[in-house]
């Protein structure tokens, strides 16, 4: 059976031999057989070509919700210092 393996912004498909829930074992490009892990923080493998990029979407997606969520929390951060008052400046 053919499975997809998604890796940075390449999707490939491999034939797979066996699998667990866990990992994958499948026919290398050189033709060797090799066992992956089905998710790890780089990669992840798919039924089909479809699955695998929306899961990339949803990835992008993940990422541009944290980084909207650091920008607001930077504006806050802005107001708070542009409301800041010296209150230890020396008296003359």
């Amino acid at each position: 059976m053919v499975k997809y393996k998604a890796f940075m912004d390449k999707i490939t498909p491999y034939e797979v031999l066996r699998e667990t829930d866990k990992t994958i074992n499948f026919i290398a490009k050189d033709g060797r057989e090799m066992k992956d892990m089905k998710v790890t923080s780089h990669y992840f493998w798919k039924d089909t070509f479809e699955e695998c990029v929306s899961e990339l979407i949803d990835i992008e997606l993940r990422k541009i919700d944290e980084n909207n969520a650091q920008i607001k929390f930077s504006k806050e951060k802005i107001k708070q210092f542009k409301a800041m008052k010296n209150e230890n400046a020396f008296q003359s």
